[in-house]
């Protein structure tokens, strides 16, 4: 019956092939590409680009990067043509991009998509580092995506035209991948300053941006939805006002006094390099400067490079250079047995302090065919420099100096390969991922760099490491096994295998539920391991955040590996918030989310709306257990001219609220502090009404310093800070008593009436010098203190150094001084303090 059924099947099997045009061979082929999993078996890749209910995105535009660099046959989609990383591409009215690999193997391949509509996604494999592997097709599930937009002005409300935008959107990447990416691309305002931008993430309430403009400080947003959200093709109408920006000039002469021109002068401020060159004269001028501390390097094309700390201010002082004959600085890079190693990097990391790559104008640091780097013109002293050789390993932290005999010896490259096997079976783990730990000289445990992990495969894996600061460790997961951790492993080992016995282990699923008892579909889960960093803005993770992350499916429910050690589930969802503590040993089947707290209210001068102030929000650190991340919230907002501001996903519990000043800044940061900050307590799903301000008096003042005084100086590096003259309370201790006496006596007295009065003056005395008012000082040293009670205080101000801060070897001068506040008849009058001088700290 068999085989007559097989013979009658045949002949029809044989005509369909025919008729539809199909040679048996090719089906068969078909067949195979079918069952093939990766693109290595069929020699192509096929890229299908889908939105949130699987729906094709016709058109969807790629950014497609490979190395090595070679041709690429489009079988469906189509070409944009190339740019200097890769090629611009395009998807077919299906959605899908694909191509044929070409003969060579490639090392790498990554995607960038982009579609307006949709938040931007990014797919990227290590084929050669990391052993994955490209599967034949790969589905790009785009997440929906919303639009923000806004007008650009400056200071007399007219239109900025042709300010760059600078959005910080982060990509969604393939399932596995942990690293940090955001979109580099920028947004050009129109002839009205409007700008838009939209591929923001559909889940983002908050779109962090940098805008520039070659006349125009440097200004850096968090923007909320609210404000600056666009529904349904609305045009943009919120604005965002530029001041203008500073400029610094100076001569660049030789050591004879002679005008040097084609010299160049740098600045690194706020990741953009400002630069000018100077005229027959020697004359230059740096633009678009903004108040601050600032390194300049000078350099000349026969000179050696020099520094300087410069004080940007509105009315800022010449800038002069004096530069000096260039030294030759020679480096040698060589393999064990000697021989030359041509394309070695020597990579800058700190001159005279700190990191000025970009302003030593990114020179060209690569060893010629004898194996050498040779700089003409380098500076007398010491450069610390990481080398890097081309397919070795990195030698971290060398010093480098003109005239000495800088000569390196390059290291194997880490290659370490490892086999994953079932400990009772010996079968081959199909799927599992790496993570890399680094134990870092002097500790013992790992530091897991959960943004480096990857997928391994058919119980095999490979990694290369080119850079390992104390030893290597690997953690192997597997679905259904406990989490393996190698051996320790040197940075000098070279070649290394490993064989890694995985036990099985069951996995959990856990269902969120949201705070009405609801399945909660997306929230978005953190995992916090040892060594891992949570971080929280407005209620949502934030770039800062490395750690493995999950998300629930439709019924909310996400399944959470075995785990060898405690953790903490972080949960985050715009319904609500949950940290967890989840223990292997007792696991959890459903977790309910607590619902956000929401504060907001008014700040005041006296009973005025004070715009423009900086609040914050800083939630008080909780403690989880040992080697347990703690979470760090972080709120803030600037009031509007009503004075308003408000927080809508604020963790519950208690914190702190303020007003945050800004001072410190310089081309290396900046540095801020609260204000009198009140403490609070927030009930889950409470909306707490509180205002800052709107009492007491205004302090005003100006800070000098000594007419003989010749150091430069800049206000900026100072916060003064003023709290209440308040005596900390002593505890009246009998005499002659033993130390276990005293604790025993302490622990009664406490208890007494004496005792309580001594608790309520501590509290007193803490407030009044850890919370006190701060403000910051302008440029001319004249300050501003508001809402002032009646009382007796201690006005205190540092000045630092300028790029440094005034703590110890910092100060340069300081103030301490009594204010005494009146109870003034009239609410928040002015009291005017005059000049008050510092007093210089002797050298």
């Amino acid at each position: 019956m068999t085989n007559r059924l097989g013979f009658v099947f045949f002949p029809c099997l044989l005509l369909l092939f025919l008729h539809s045009g199909i040679a048996p061979a090719a089906a068969q082929e078909e067949n195979q590409q079918a069952k093939a999993k990766y693109a290595s078996e069929t020699g192509t890749f096929r890229l299908k680009i889908v939105g949130p209910k699987g729906e094709p995105i016709p058109g969807a535009k790629i950014d497609l990067r490979f190395s090595p660099r070679q041709t690429l046959e489009i079988v469906s989609g189509s070409s944009d043509g190339d740019h200097r990383y890769g090629k611009s591409l395009a998807a077919d009215d299906q959605g899908v991009l694909e191509l044929k690999l070409p003969e060579q193997p490639l090392e790498r391949i990554s995607a960038g998509i982009r579609c307006e509509g949709y938040g931007p996604f990014w797919a990227q494999w290590e084929l050669k580092a990391k052993s994955e592997r490209l599967p034949v097709e790969y589905v790009a599930n785009l997440d929906k995506g919303q639009s923000f937009g806004g007008i650009i002005v400056d200071e007399q409300g007219k239109p900025v035209v042709g300010a760059k935008v600078h959005p910080r959107i982060e990509y969604k990447k393939r399932e596995s991948d942990l690293s940090q990416l955001a979109s580099g691309r920028s947004y050009t305002t129109d002839s009205e300053g409007r700008w838009s931008i939209h591929i923001v993430p559909g889940n983002e309430v908050i779109l962090r941006l940098a805008i520039t403009h070659p006349k125009f400080k440097q200004r850096t947003e968090n923007l909320k939805v609210q404000e600056f959200g666009l529904k349904d093709g609305a045009e943009p109408n919120s604005k965002i006002v530029l001041s203008r920006g500073l400029s610094i000039t100076g001569t660049i002469r030789d050591k004879q006094g002679k005008p040097i021109q084609g010299a160049v002068v740098r600045a690194r401020v706020n990741n953009r390099t400002l630069q000018s060159t100077s005229n027959a004269e020697g004359q230059y001028e740096v633009t678009n400067l903004e108040e601050g501390t600032v390194e300049f390097v000078a350099m000349g094309q026969t000179f050696a490079p020099e520094l300087q700390t410069v004080t940007v201010r509105p009315d800022p002082e010449d800038v002069n250079f004096e530069l000096g004959p260039g030294k030759e600085l020679r480096v040698l890079v060589t393999d064990k047995a000697g021989k030359p190693i041509q394309g070695a990097r020597v990579f800058f990391q700190d001159w005279r302090g700190s990191a000025h790559y970009y302003e030593l104008d990114k020179v060209l640091c690569y060893t010629d065919e004898n194996g050498e780097w040779i700089w003409k013109n380098a500076p007398a002293d010491e450069i610390r420099v990481d080398i890097c050789p081309p397919g070795e390993m990195q030698l971290p932290n060398q010093y480098i100096q003109a005239g000495e005999e800088n000569e390196f010896v390059s290291v194997p490259l880490l290659r370490i390969r490892g086999l994953v096997v079932d400990a009772e079976t010996g079968r081959k783990v199909e799927n599992f991922r790496v993570i890399p730990g680094r134990i870092w000289p002097g500790r013992q445990e790992p530091f897991w760099t959960v943004r480096d992990s990857f997928d391994g495969s058919e119980g095999s894996f490979v990694f290369e490491e080119s850079r390992v600061d104390g030893q290597l460790v690997l953690k192997i997961e597997g679905e259904g096994y406990a989490p393996l951790v190698s051996r320790a492993i040197a940075w000098n080992e070279g070649r290394v295998g490993l064989a890694l016995k995985m036990k099985e282990a069951a996995p959990t699923d856990i269902q969120v539920l949201g705070p009405n008892g609801t399945p909660v579909k997306g929230a978005d889960i953190a995992l916090g391991v040892k060594g891992s960093q949570i971080s929280l803005n407005d209620g949502a993770f934030d770039s800062s955040t490395f750690a493995d992350r999950l998300k629930t499916n439709e019924q909310g429910i996400f399944r959470l590996q075995p785990q060898s050690a405690p953790l903490v589930l972080f949960i985050c969802h715009e319904a609500g918030f949950l940290a967890h503590k989840f223990e292997p040993k007792n696991p959890i089947a459903e977790l309910q989310l607590d619902p956000w707290a929401t504060i907001k209210g008014k700040v005041l001068h006296g009973e005025k709306a004070a715009s423009g102030v900086k609040v914050s929000v800083s939630p008080n650190r909780s403690y989880l257990g040992p080697d347990l991340p703690s979470p760090t919230h972080t709120y803030r907002s600037v009031t509007k001219d009503d004075g308003m501001f408000e927080f809508r996903r604020v963790v519950p519990g208690a914190l702190q609220l303020a007003e945050r000043v800004e001072a410190f800044r310089s081309s290396q940061g900046m540095k801020s502090a609260y204000s009198n900050p009140q403490s609070l307590s927030v009930a889950a799903g409470e909306t707490l009404e509180v205002n800052i301000g709107g009492g007491g008096h205004r302090l005003t003042g100006k800070f000098v310093m000594p007419k003989d005084f010749k150091e430069r100086y800049d206000w900026e590096f100072s916060m003064p800070e003023l709290h209440l003259d308040v005596m900390e309370p002593q505890i009246p201790f009998p005499q002659d008593l033993s130390e276990q006496e005293r604790q025993a006596w302490l622990a009664t007295w406490r208890q007494t009436e004496a005792g309580k009065q001594w608790q309520a003056a501590s509290r007193r005395h803490f407030d009044a010098r850890f919370k006190p008012f701060r403000t910051h000082v302008k440029q001319d040293g004249s300050f501003d203190f508001h809402n002032i009670p009646p009382g007796k205080y201690l006005l205190e101000i540092k000045l630092a150094k300028p790029a440094m801060f005034a703590e110890r070897e910092g100060t340069m001068a300081y103030l301490e001084t009594s204010v005494v506040v009146p109870d003034f008849e009239q609410p928040y009058q002015t009291k005017q303090l005059g000049e008050l001088e510092l007093k210089p700290v002797a050298p």
